[in-house]
């Protein structure tokens, strides 16, 4: 653990002395700007490395893929990743050699070591921006368990909102992703929605009978749908629409719904603004600039909050006409691939440990002596480490799948090799080489037919090595 705890200090520690010492005495334009929101960002990537091993909970489980932790601590050392395309050469601009993706995607292809192109829409990178996330939900939702706390992950919209809408009316009052006009016209039949309560009997009933026709036609108000989508959607009943990522409800009947995400700092318009944000902090005295969170994570959390306002909304409604004891509390709980942690995970985890705490206190002494005081200490440790975890696997996982072709998308696995080792090529004579090289060209069309085909089988599900990379890379 003392190794680990050295060693952590020694990366973050190098990083930060290094370019807070050009950047304050060389000059902005002697250090990369990247390097300067890295090494300034408000946390601690190398969180990971500072937990005792001697504990399995602190060990990273990334189910047989080590390569996924290298690539992580590859990216916290900010060096180029492992060969993997076989087209590695220098870039204007770095001081290194730098791989470029095999797709057409972006403007700029070159892997980065700060994950910029990985988290700029690299489509095979995708499954595992994925990955990350369901850690992170999933995690949430054990750590929730282990304090007493009923979680559930993913709840479904009509359940949450106490059965008011049904299930095709969630599905197209609360969508994920529609048209602006869509949205807006949702919105308005939610709020209204919300005025029958006040209505006369009579009235009522031609408001429900007009709202449910309203509700009918929404599709209808869509133009900017493609029809294939328009009609698909239209023939899917259990489509599903807008939902939290988890709900929490203690023994008090009081609930948390949280909605997680992980962020990049250096992507698109944010860059720029991060930036600025990095420089503000660094060359300022005041205690209230400097403890500022990223751009990063400040636009996450307005956009969580502008997404599921409506959701809110209902649910301030019931409360106040007595459908709900208590109004729920929403929590975004946001990350950064830099390893900050935004003030809505920090809130969940201290609700989260009173809830211990009380459990701790109904269940009295425990038999292996610990006390109250060092079990929530604990728990807090677990509560960041599954955060870090949940952080290092996407980054890595991302980082091992960037660049590859746009036919190696859901491959994550290469077929098992077989028990007993295949027949070797018969050997010709060297007396007949014009019959060995005819048996030779008759096999390569099969051998590059039966390649191409698995690897683009929509079926497959691989882990693809460093060797299958070049071999895909060549296909």
């Amino acid at each position: 653990m003392k190794l680990q705890r050295e060693l952590s200090r020694a990366i973050y520690g190098r990083i930060a002395e290094e370019v807070l010492a050009e950047e304050q005495t060389v000059g902005s334009k002697h250090v990369h700007a990247d390097d300067m929101v890295y090494a300034t960002t408000p946390g601690r990537p190398t969180f990971l490395l500072l937990a005792p091993l001697s504990n399995p909970i602190y060990r990273f489980n990334l189910g047989k893929r080590p390569a996924i932790f290298v690539a992580w601590l590859r990216r916290v050392l900010r060096i180029p990743q492992l060969p993997r395309l076989g087209n590695s050469q220098a870039h204007v601009g770095y001081d290194m050699d730098l791989e470029s993706c095999l797709g057409t995607h972006g403007r700029s292809r070159q892997l980065d070591p700060w994950g910029n192109h990985d988290n700029a829409s690299c489509p095979p990178t995708y499954k595992a921006r994925f990955e990350g996330h369901t850690k992170l939900t999933r995690g949430i939702v054990r750590m929730a368990r282990e304090a007493g706390v009923t979680a559930e992950r993913e709840p479904k919209t009509h359940e949450l909102l106490l059965g008011q809408f049904s299930r095709s009316q969630c599905a197209k009052l609360f969508p994920k992703t529609y048209p602006k006009a869509y949205m807006k016209r949702a919105e308005e039949l939610v709020r209204e929605a919300l005025t029958f309560g006040a209505m006369q009997p009579e009235a009522r009933r031609r408001a429900e009978d007009t709202w449910l026709d309203a509700v009918d036609a929404l599709d209808d108000e869509a133009p900017s749908l493609r029809p294939s989508e328009l009609a698909q959607d239209r023939n899917k009943s259990d489509r599903k629409g807008l939902r939290i990522d988890v709900q929490l409800v203690d023994d008090t009947g009081q609930e948390l719904w949280l909605d997680g995400t992980i962020g990049h700092p250096l992507v698109g318009a944010r860059r720029e603004a991060e930036i600025k944000r990095t420089r503000e902090r660094i060359h300022s005295d005041s205690k209230l600039v400097r403890s500022r969170t990223s751009v990063t994570v400040e636009k996450a959390r307005q956009d969580k909050e502008e997404t599921y306002l409506l959701l809110k909304l209902v649910a301030s409604k019931q409360h106040t006409d007595g459908k709900r004891a208590r109004m729920p509390e929403f929590y975004p709980v946001v990350l950064t691939t830099f390893g900050e942690v935004g003030p809505g995970a920090t809130l969940v985890r201290e609700w989260l440990c009173e809830r211990l705490g009380r459990k701790l206190e109904r269940e009295g002494p425990r038999a292996d002596g610990s006390e109250p005081k060092q079990l929530l200490n604990e728990y807090r440790q677990n509560f960041n480490m599954m955060l870090a975890e949940a952080v290092a696997h996407r980054v890595g996982a991302m980082a091992t799948s960037a660049g590859l072709p746009k036919e190696c998308i859901g491959i994550t696995r290469l077929p098992p090799r077989p028990s007993t080792p295949a027949p070797l090529l018969p050997t010709p004579e060297p007396a007949h080489m014009t019959r060995a090289a005819d048996f030779l060209s008759s096999l390569t069309p099969t051998l590059s037919l039966n390649t191409t085909t698995h690897l683009r089988s929509p079926h497959t599900r691989a882990q693809v090595t460093d060797d299958a990379v070049l071999n895909i890379s060549s296909v």
